[in-house]
């Protein structure tokens, strides 16, 4: 038996996934296949134990109060796999399995156990079943998008640099802080930094490991303003938040249909009545629909996915945060990055036949304002007709002309600032996220456009200046859509709009 005379003293978070790393490392290089913590009366032992083997191949020491450090850091992992326990990861089939790292680091695999001792009040822990070899990395079974991966990829390359994670939306559930330390073990984990202090370590830490700060926004932009107004205007702390700035990362887990009892199934109306409609599939789009079988327990389901918001950040990303650049011009740089939000890559997975419409939305919200603008000019130049030569992809520019295909798919229109307009159109919408969207689709169709906020006060416009065409709400809290319709049908002069 080779034993380590120096005691660990672990009096840190940090220095406690330091060591979670160095276990794996230790367990790799003795072919360790379980490592027992015991409880001494003025030490823990880590005894490490070959295959098959009672004898101890190695044993490191800890003091008490590193290993309470130690055991909580570890704690802290154990909620990452429930997705582990669903039969879909060939590597970690059981309920108690816990990967410690995986790409760019040792893969460790273990069960983890707590064992009761008789003469003891405190439980023994027990990490056995150890593979160190031929496990798939959680990036591989991820199904992330090819530029998720991509941002992904470029993160766990990084040396150093504070990334912003969004807090799981429910307790115990993986989260974006989950997934990066399952793959980074020895990242600095600081959950929703409030003080100046604090704040201050975490931008110091930053500059020489990878630290992750836990925030409560849900948008991937919306994380960086939320750090940045916690410095107080402070200009030396926003310069050293943007040099130290590498990724942000919204990640939710979300239902995955049954493989076993899905079906290919026509897109209805009712299941998008939840879908933003710059964001409406196009027709003669499917998705799979589970049915329900024994091997799902006929719930339609059978294990989970991730959706993911993900964006590395880059040098022009920086400059804008320097220079306090508005929102829209972050969220612009960024989808020309390829970073897009959580309802998209939700969206994508759906076609792909992976998960349902219900799933995402309950778990997605519907896109800010700026990003439903980025997102429905980009939409629109990407249907625009093939040219005869090569077409050289420029950033995306919402003031650039756009063309749309609002009523049917053979209507297409190039509207310019000097292009007649199509006629007045009403929409009366409550909702204003759905009014600023629809009036950027048909102003770039033609049309000129006013706006209304409710059934009462749409009618009132309409009698005083009538319209070609009213796009009207079906649910409004004043007056229904199905009464704004009856209205005008009734009226003498604009029952023919």
């Amino acid at each position: 038996m080779s034993e380590a005379s120096e005691k660990t003293s672990i009096t840190t978070v940090t220095e406690a996934t330091d060591f979670i790393g160095e276990i794996a490392r230790t367990a790799a290089n003795c072919g360790a296949e379980k490592i027992r913590f015991v409880h001494r009366a003025t030490e823990v032992e880590a005894q490490f134990f070959r295959p098959g083997e009672d004898r101890i191949a190695l044993v490191k020491h800890m003091t008490p109060e590193g290993f309470r450090v130690f055991n909580l850091a570890l704690s802290d992992r154990l909620y990452l796999w429930p997705d582990a326990t669903d039969g879909l990861y060939a590597t970690n089939p059981r309920r108690k399995r816990l990967m410690l790292c995986s790409r760019g680091a040792t893969p460790f695999l273990a069960d983890v156990v707590f064992e009761q001792t008789k003469e003891r009040k405190t439980a023994n822990l027990l990490l056995e079943k150890i593979t160190t070899s031929n496990v798939i990395p959680l990036t591989d079974r991820w199904v992330l998008s090819e530029k998720n991966d991509a941002f992904l990829e470029s993160l766990l390359q990084c040396p150093s640099g504070l990334i912003l994670c969004a807090q799981g939306s429910k307790p115990g559930q993986p989260d974006a802080t989950a997934m990066i330390s399952a793959m980074r073990p020895e990242v600095a984990i600081y959950n929703l930094p409030r003080e100046a202090a604090v704040i201050k370590q975490v931008l110091k830490d930053a500059e020489q490991r990878l630290v992750i700060a836990t925030l409560t926004s849900d948008d991937g932009i919306e994380l960086m303003y939320e750090f940045q107004g916690q410095l107080s205007g402070n200009r030396a702390l926003e310069e050293q938040f943007s040099d130290v700035l590498v990724f942000t990362h919204v990640h939710r887990r979300i239902r995955r249909v049954c493989g076993n009892c899905s079906r290919q199934s026509p897109i209805t109306q009712q299941a998008t009545e939840k879908i933003p409609l710059y964001l409406a599939p196009d027709e003669g789009q499917t998705y799979m629909f589970g049915r329900g079988c024994q091997l799902c327990g006929h719930a339609a389901y059978r294990g989970t996915i991730g959706l993911d918001s993900m964006l590395f950040v880059t040098e022009d990303i920086r400059e804008l945060l320097r220079r306090r650049a508005p929102l829209a011009d972050i969220v612009r740089t960024a989808y020309g990055l390829g970073m897009r939000t959580l309802m998209e890559d939700g969206l994508a997975k759906i076609y792909q036949g992976y998960t349902s419409f219900e799933e995402v939305t309950q778990a997605a919200k519907r896109p800010s304002d700026v990003f439903a603008s980025v997102i429905t000019n980009h939409r629109h130049q990407a249907h625009r007709p093939a040219k005869a030569e090569p077409e050289v992809h420029a950033p995306i520019d919402d003031t650039a002309p756009l063309e749309v295909d609002v009523f049917s798919s053979n209507r297409r229109a190039v509207v310019t600032p000097d292009s007649p307009s199509k006629g007045r159109l009403l929409v009366i919408e409550d909702d204003a996220d759905q009014r600023a969207v629809l009036e950027l689709v048909f102003k770039s169709d033609g049309y000129t456009v006013v706006m209304a906020e409710g059934g009462r006060e749409g009618i009132e416009m309409l009698e005083d200046s009538p319209v070609d065409v009213v796009i009207c709400d079906l649910m409004m809290p004043d007056m229904s859509g199905d009464d704004v319709v009856r209205f005008i049908r009734k009226h003498p002069t604009l029952k023919e709009t």
